[in-house]
């Protein structure tokens, strides 16, 4: 059944009643009495709970001058007379703890409770102790209950104490802090209240976007059992973010001050609350001036709500816009379990006196709960069906986590197949009865049903029952139970096309292309036609082996897979082009027969050549033999697969990404021209192509090795942190079966967690750094050598790389480690790294001259972050010791509001370097220039690629080294095209 609607909530973002509100107020409304006013804001009146954060203190006790750690702090008291202002707004509560609660001292902040509760209204977030500061207020509407907290994160010297009044404070800098601090707060409260919310303030003043502190803040909340997250602190009205199915409004900006900072845009929101939690927002527009806060009408309500929209947009929240100007949100969340008598009449109906004499097993501890008894069913399976676990639980004592069972049937013979029940971790008595509930001592019994994986995906064989416990990704014990079922399909199960081919025919048949895609042939191809490679792009026809198979498409079709939002101008589709390359393929996949083709060119008519593609590409991973290895990281990625593909080439027949074609679509389209008798098969693997919906590419490719190269601020999104992408990148062991390998930089942040991830997924682990314990360890790297001595599990090995820097040297690491799991001989696989030369933009070194300047050019254009600029400026310094040292560097792009900070942080860099002379192209980088200059180095500022260009000739010195580096958007490969060329 769908929520019930029991209750509105009005979130009204900051109120000031300070300063020359008491004026403003009453000279707007053309009187004198304070609390008659110029707002009218019915969306907040008419709602069932209304809420605000109010940003002064409501006192005549007290005095100016209370410590605020600022250098020119701001000082917010109203008289207790203003506290009508509420009244007459109909404020339910007040969100106190901020950073002016205590602008007049303790003795001020508890007259204002007082002065609130006069008025009847409810104030959370301050109190006479931290307790009473953290402790919620309970509101009960239309038969449904709501807990309101209230924390701030920005006044660390108001913070309440055991014996100090004060305000909730908790900092920005622990997010998991937040998760241990108000998860059992927030558990107690929903003992009494079946919605949950936090009214938090934070971040900075007049910032559009949340920091990634905020971020993180709130998500942690979230995951402490927080029904919503309502944000106030920066002015300005900030986007909302939906986490886990529940939302978080980042800051409502100003509903009633007597400041106008900021655009004066704001907005009263209304959540629609039911017992599942937030199932709906609205977004009511405010024109909010000092004094005055009315709502939006006709074009100014569009224009705020259209603004608003790509702030929500930014965080992948849909929003739909009605005419009048709001915003509608609408929201599914799933129930939270109900901490009340409920949970007692569920453990009665589990709980029983003791386990069957059939399933009765020696007790086994997994973590602190124990198991008593297991039964599988059924033991033989001749067709596709659940498989039924019993299982009977007991805990010693009180377990205050939530843990979770995770049962998996796993195949004892390594094949195709996957593990059966994998990502089905449930809550005992399926999702029903949380252990914190448990009663030490009594037994729980619980039946749970395996799904079996696709008809395509089974095999005969034999599955082992596996059991194991976990705290959220902590494994706490795992029983190998020794119960079995026998798989017995005899043939009646439809096996993938790729498990045979005919015959004679080194690739792909035409009947086998029709099988697989849905297709027709509306001309079909001549007998004995094949093809052993299929492509997308023009480009690509040269990379792989013919004869080759085009997917004709579309950019809307390409944008659709890929998953991509933005608005391209190029509507191209190469049906209209697939005339001119006809003479290259040996036919076409088409939605419909395009002009201008030969009577005879073979086309498959499909509904989406892209998805047909991606099929094929699917059905070569099902047929293949060799390995698949899966790179991906925040920067060396394509320096790394091409190290592999250099080395293992000579050794075994190796495929690798061609052009960068990286993403979803990319990893599977490279798949579909890789021949079964590939050993190797090296993707680069981008973030998306690992985290679409469920993982489903990447389950598609389920790679056999991973590597993870490392973890740096690159390619952040807004808001994003470097704990995000480290989650997000692990998630490439999502897609990965129990007992394959994971090869990670023993040196990269966020390395525990990652390495967690892998061991939760039963992947073995390896490691590659310079760190003691790892598998795979820098001992010494020489630059001026470019030599490199490594310990290895077989014993130590002492080569030379073709490219220069220590980054080099870890990538080589990562290429023996994945050469080890491949048993490969590592005397000869290092051989190949002498070999080896970066790609262009990516360290490699040009001899050079100008007129009659002659100079060594390193070119690092292809991309930048923080880890590889410090790593080519270490490489640079390395491989030109006694030269003259120029430098131009740009802007490195997309990290997000830590941009200025860390473009900073490379200033010592730099300086180690002693360059000659210094330009700096890009916003960012220019900012560096005083510095420098202060430091006695020539610095230059640009501000574009152009300007680069024309000042060139007169930079340049004869026999000096230049490195060039940047992020590609900067442009400066641009630069070194022309220089290569001159």
């Amino acid at each position: 059944m769908p929520d019930e609607l029991r209750m509105t909530v009005a979130w009204g973002g900051d109120v000031s009643l300070a300063r020359r509100q008491h004026l403003l107020l009453s000279a707007f409304a053309g009187g004198t009495e304070e609390g008659e006013t110029a707002v009218h804001l019915p969306a907040f009146s008419s709602a069932d709970l209304r809420m605000v954060n109010l940003e002064c203190v409501i006192s005549d006790l007290g005095e100016q001058g209370a410590d605020k750690s600022e250098s020119g702090p701001y000082y917010f008291r109203a008289r207790p007379e203003m506290t009508r202002v509420l009244q007459r707004l109909g404020v339910d509560l007040v969100a106190t703890a901020n950073n002016h609660s205590g602008d007049y001292g303790p003795e001020a902040l508890l007259d204002q409770a007082r002065w609130l509760e006069l008025e009847n209204i409810a104030h959370a977030g301050s109190g006479r102790d931290r307790e009473a500061a953290f402790a919620p207020r309970f509101f009960r509407r239309n038969g449904l209950a709501v807990a309101v907290f209230s924390l701030d994160a920005t006044q660390a010297e108001f913070a309440a104490t055991a014996n100090r009044p004060g305000h909730a404070f908790l900092p920005l800098s622990d997010p998991a802090l937040w998760q241990r601090e108000m998860q059992p707060r927030i558990q107690a409260a929903r003992r009494h209240a079946d919605v949950v919310m936090v009214a938090v303030h934070w971040g900075l003043n007049l910032k559009p976007v949340p920091g990634p502190g905020e971020i993180a803040a709130g998500h942690a909340l979230i995951r402490a059992g927080a029904d919503a997250v309502l944000g106030a602190s920066a002015h300005m009205l900030q986007g909302i973010e939906i986490f886990e199915g529940r939302p978080i409004l980042h800051d409502a900006g100003n509903l009633l001050c007597d400041f106008s900072e900021g655009r004066g845009d704001s907005a009263v929101f209304r959540l629609k609350l039911g017992r599942s939690g937030v199932t709906g927002i609205e977004v009511i527009p405010v024109t909010a001036a000092p004094g005055r806060a009315l709502e939006a009408e006709g074009d100014a309500a569009i224009s705020i709500a259209a603004d608003f929209a790509e702030k929500c947009a930014a965080f992948g929240t849909i929003t739909i816009p009605g005419s009048d100007g709001r915003l509608q949100i609408p929201l599914s969340p799933v129930g939270r379990l109900p901490q009340d008598y409920r949970l007692t009449t569920l453990r009665s109906r589990l709980a029983v006196p003791s386990v069957p004499e059939s399933a009765r097993i020696a007790p086994v501890a997994l973590g602190p709960l124990t198991l008593h008894g297991v039964s599988l069913s059924p033991e033989r399976l001749t067709r596709r069906n659940m498989l039924w676990v019993e299982t009977w639980w007991s805990a010693e004592e009180p377990v205050s986590r939530r843990l979770t069972i995770a049962l998996h049937g796993v195949p004892r013979k390594k094949g195709n197949m996957p593990v059966w029940g994998r990502g089905m971790a449930h809550e005992p008595g399926d999702w029903r009865l949380p252990t914190p509930h448990w009663q030490p001592g009594e037994i729980y019994h619980e039946r749970f049903g395996l799904r079996p994986p696709p008809e395509s995906r089974l095999e005969d064989g034999i599955l082992d029952l596996e059991i194991s416990v976990f705290d959220r990704l902590k494994r706490l014990g795992r029983l190998r139970t020794g119960l079995a079922t026998t798989l017995s399909f005899s043939g009646k199960v439809a096996r993938h096309l790729g498990s045979t081919k005919p015959s004679g025919l080194p690739g792909w048949s035409a009947e086998e292309l029709a099988r697989l895609t849905g297709g027709t042939w509306i001309t079909p191809p001549p007998p004995g036609w094949f093809c052993r490679s299929a492509v997308a792009g023009r480009t690509h026809l040269a990379l792989v082996p013919e004869p080759v198979l085009f997917a004709a498409h579309s950019r809307q079709d390409r944008n659709r897979h890929e998953n991509m939002t933005t608005v391209s101008k190029d509507n191209w589709d190469s049906h209209a082009s697939l005339n001119k390359l006809q003479d290259r393929l040996a036919g076409a996949l088409v939605r419909e027969r395009p002009p201008g083709l030969r009577p005879e060119f073979p086309l498959l008519q499909v509904e989406d050549p892209l998805a047909a593609l991606m099929q094929i590409g699917g059905a070569v991973r099902d047929r293949m033999r060799g390995k698949v290895v899966c790179v991906t990281g925040s920067s060396g990625k394509t320096t790394t697969v091409s190290m592999l593909q250099a080395a293992l080439s000579p050794l075994i027949n190796c495929r690798a990404t061609y052009d960068n074609y990286n993403t979803r679509v990319g990893i599977l389209v490279n798949l579909a021209s890789v021949q079964p008798e590939t050993d190797a098969v090296i993707l680069e693997t981008a973030l998306s192509a690992i985290n679409s919906r469920g993982q489903a590419h990447i389950r598609r490719v389920a790679p056999d090795i991973a590597v993870i190269t490392n973890i740096t601020t690159a390619h952040l999104r807004e808001g994003e942190t470097t704990g995000d992408i480290a989650r997000r990148k692990s998630n490439i062991f999502l897609g990965m079966q129990p007992g394959k390998c994971a090869v990670i930089w023993s040196g990269s942040d966020h390395f525990d967690e990652m390495a967690e991830r892998a061991r939760e997924a039963a992947l073995k682990l390896v490691t590659f750094g310079a760190a003691d314990g790892s598998d795979f360890r820098l001992l010494s790297y020489d630059p001026a050598q470019r030599l490199v001595e490594a310990q290895t599990p077989n014993g130590r090995l002492t080569y030379r790389i073709g490219a220069s820097g220590v980054h080099m040297a870890l990538n080589s690491l990562a290429s023996l480690a994945v050469a080890a799991e491949m048993s490969l001989d590592l005397v000869k696989v290092a051989e190949g790294f002498e070999t080896f030369r970066p790609l262009a933009g990516r360290g490699e070194t040009h001899s050079l001259s100008i007129d009659t300047i002659r100079f060594q050019l390193q070119d690092e254009t292809y991309n930048a972050n923080p880890l590889s600029m410090r790593a080519a400026l270490q490489s640079f310094a390395a491989a030109h010791v006694s030269a003259e040292k120029m430098l131009i560097l740009g802007d490195m792009l997309e990290l997000g509001e830590q941009s200025a900070r860390l473009h900073a942080e490379l200033l010592s860099d730099i300086l180690s370097l002693k360059p000659r002379r210094v330009m700096l192209v890009g916003a960012y980088m220019t900012a560096l220039a005083p510095a420098l200059r202060n430091a006695g180095i020539a610095a230059e500022t640009a501000a574009d690629v152009s300007t680069v260009f024309d000042r060139l000739p007169g930079y340049i010195s004869h026999h000096c080294a230049l490195l060039i580096k940047a992020s590609n958007g900067v442009g400066l490969w641009k630069l070194v095209e022309h220089l290569t060329k001159v």
